[in-house]
């Protein structure tokens, strides 16, 4: 066999295969957080009574605060540990996603109303 033919050979296998070399090096995989409660600790519940009836003007401004409950103590023994950092926050099961504008307001379906929390003298993001 030949250098020139060699040379060839081994320059068209590296053209083949150090774009797939270089892809499987590069390749970022996706890491999932593994979070667990602590020992005694589990998931809690917090429920919040809103009067049957509620009474909106016609002409309330955007953010008119229509009802909000008594302050409430966070439920002890909620406690978890996660393999990496993380973003905590709330899902909103009676409405669509939060506004572009206001990420602290969770929209109760097509009503007009949204609702949040609020930790002490300030929203908690969802």
């Amino acid at each position: 066999m030949c250098v020139a033919r060699v040379i060839r050979l081994l320059f068209v296998r590296a053209v083949v295969w150090l774009p797939v070399g270089l892809v499987i090096c590069f390749t970022t995989h996706a890491h999932a957080v593994t979070c667990s409660f602590k020992p005694g600790n589990s998931g809690k519940t917090m429920q919040f009574t809103i009067p049957y009836n509620l009474t909106v003007p016609r002409d309330a401004p955007v953010g008119t605060v229509v009802w909000e409950s008594a302050p409430m103590n966070v439920p002890t023994g909620h406690s978890w540990k996660c393999s990496t950092s993380f973003k905590a926050g709330t899902i909103n099961w009676v409405g669509g996603a939060a506004s572009a504008d206001q990420k602290t307001d969770e929209p109760i379906g097509t009503t007009g109303l949204a609702w949040s929390e609020l930790a002490p003298a300030k929203r908690i993001p969802c």
